[in-house]
């Protein structure tokens, strides 16, 4: 009985338009009744409406589900007439789930109904559905690319043409004066474009400017080389002509005047040489016709190549004779010459040709007597000096002059006048002042003036005391007393610890002291180093002089002190008294002399 139910029940759900793939039964008295339907959407997709009917008086709630458009915690509301003899008083709750492909659907839920705490009966219903009514939604389209006709000669014309598209309307923009064409593609009403996000689809490109037709006949002159002798004459040469047409969309006659057998038509677009008779070195002329166009073409002269004159350089050198005043100078001629090259087409210069020597005499002139004859002297003289020792030479007490043939030197004792000649390096001479002078030999010029002197004090280096190391120099300096500062001064030397100090005939280290007292400051300066000599401007002892530094300052200081009242008589006694105690005062400070280093 229940499965003849079930069947008619199923036959009249297709016959209202459900389509249902799977139904389960009820499995108890608390249960569900699952049915799905689909219609179309404008975007092309469905709306699947599942169907979920509650079997019970009283609320369930979906606690599983597969589904998000009825997801769990969704209550079905009571229904008391599911069990009513007239169905149409039992409502489905419905659920709607959009879909965009035809693809089967599922949903799956668990239902449960809380009686109580301890009578919670559940049911599962599972339902599959794939009846989706078909056409639905726009149809799609697919816009096509327009029909093009490009320029590709004169005289021609571009265009752009949208072809006509089912669901498709096309908007077409075209500029002739450049060429550029957009043809803009959007759908018609009811009609998408699959996958294209702004419906919107465009073709752009560009058919090219149209361009009127000309007729340019161009007829070339094409001249051979010019060939020349070994002479650098020219000789006859070959002459053609091109007759050019390429720039033309037509066929034209060429013709050279007075030259009939060279007629030619030329097609558009091409070109044609012909061979005219060898021209001479004089050059030609020729008148070419081409569709009333007159032409003049020639074969210009062969350019002459005239030989250069050969060229001649003179090389002389001299030898100078500075004695004799005299240059010998010897001349030798050079000559180039040029030889035509046919190839290059230019005279090529040879190589030099040597001519014999000429030798003359001549005198020196002013500027080669400087620069030739001119002397300097090359090593300033010298002369023995106590322990320094030469190793060139044994002599003790000498004078050495760099000796030079362009050079003569003289020796003067400065005491005697004797005048020596040096003839070697080394010149033995007694101890004593001595001048030596250079002067040029004879054709010879000394230079940068025309005589050089030196002064020696000669010394006899095997008669000399022991040598001192170095020269010590000894640094003082003071600063006088004030009203309010002690007088200071400093010992010490130009090279730290080489100068050994006594002040006031006591040991001191170099350094800054102070002086409260009146009087005087008797310093000693010694090298640290008895082989160190003293400087010669230090003169042992140095004194220093210093004052009373508060003798000006007492007296002031006493001279606005005092009462107004004792009276004028009272102040000038005391005056005459403070001036006889400050000569007493002053008389101690300038016997007594206290130091203190600072």
């Amino acid at each position: 009985m229940f499965k003849k139910f079930l069947a008619v029940a199923s036959a009249l759900l297709i016959a209202g338009g459900l389509a249902i793939v799977a139904v389960a039964a009820p499995a108890s008295a608390h249960h569900t009744d699952l049915t799905a339907s689909a219609a179309c959407t404008t975007d092309g997709g469905w709306d699947v409406t599942w169907s979920v009917m509650n079997s019970e008086n009283f609320e369930g709630k979906v606690t599983a589900s597969n589904n998000a458009a009825v997801p769990v915690g969704t209550v079905l509301p009571a229904n008391p007439n599911y069990y009513n003899a007239d169905k149409t008083k039992s409502i489905p709750t419905t659920y709607v789930q959009h879909v965009t492909s035809n693809a089967s659907v599922n949903l799956a839920i668990t239902v449960t109904w809380f009686k109580s705490a301890n009578n919670a009966p559940s049911n599962s219903q599972n339902l599959t559905f794939s009846s989706f009514p078909a056409g639905c939604g726009p149809k799609e389209a697919t816009p096509v690319a327009p029909d093009i006709v490009k320029v590709t000669d004169c005289g021609t014309q571009g265009s752009v043409t949208a072809k006509t598209t089912e669901g498709v309307v096309y908007a077409t923009a075209f500029d002739p004066k450049t060429g550029d064409y957009t043809v803009t593609a959007t759908p018609a009403s009811g009609y998408y474009f699959k996958g294209d996000a702004d419906q919107v689809i465009t073709f752009t490109g560009n058919v090219g400017v149209s361009y009127d037709c000309n007729v340019k006949p161009r007829p070339v002159a094409v001249v051979g080389q010019c060939v020349y002798t070994a002479h650098g004459t020219a000789a006859d040469r070959t002459f053609s002509i091109t007759f050019d047409n390429t720039a033309s969309n037509k066929a034209v006659l060429f013709q050279v005047v007075g030259y009939p057998a060279y007629d030619t038509t030329v097609p558009a677009g091409k070109s044609v040489t012909v061979d005219l008779p060898n021209v001479a070195a004089a050059g030609a002329t020729y008148q070419v016709t081409a569709d009333g166009a007159s032409f003049d073409l020639s074969a210009n002269p062969c350019p002459p190549y005239v030989k250069p004159d050969p060229k001649q350089r003179g090389e002389s050198t001299a030898v100078y004779d500075c004695t004799a005043h005299d240059a010998t100078v010897t001349t030798t001629t050079y000559t180039t010459d040029y030889v035509f090259d046919t190839a290059k087409l230019e005279w090529v210069e040879q190589p030099e040709v040597k001519g014999a020597p000429v030798v003359t005499h001549r005198p020196l002139t002013p500027a080669e007597v400087s620069s030739e004859c001119g002397v300097q002297v090359s090593t300033d003289p010298s002369a023995s000096q106590c322990f320094i020792t030469d190793p060139n030479t044994t002599l003790t007490s000498w004078i050495q002059v760099a000796i030079d043939p362009r050079v003569v030197y003289t020796i003067t004792n400065a005491v005697t006048n004797v005048v020596t000649t040096p003839t070697a390096q080394y010149t033995q001479v007694d101890a004593g002042k001595y001048i030596v002078t250079a002067v040029a030999a004879a054709g010879y010029e000394l230079q940068p003036t025309a005589s050089r002197a030196w002064t020696f004090f000669v010394q006899d280096n095997s008669k000399c005391d022991p040598p001192t190391l170095a020269v010590v120099t000894p640094v003082v300096s003071s600063t006088p007393a004030t009203c309010t500062t002690a007088g200071t001064y400093t010992i010490g030397a130009v090279t730290p610890g080489t100068i050994t100090w006594t002040v006031n005939g006591a040991p001191a280290a170099a350094g800054t002291y102070k002086v409260t007292t009146a009087g005087d400051i008797t310093l000693v300066a010694t090298p640290t180093d008895p082989k160190n000599g003293l400087d010669p401007s230090w003169t042992n002892p140095k004194v220093l002089k210093f004052a009373a530094a508060n003798i000006g300052c007492e007296l002031e200081t006493l001279a606005y002190t005092g009462s107004g009242s004792i009276g004028q008589l009272g102040l000038a006694g005391g005056m005459v008294f403070i001036g006889i105690g400050g000569l007493f005062i002053a008389r101690r400070k300038w016997t007594e002399s206290k130091v203190e280093a600072e």
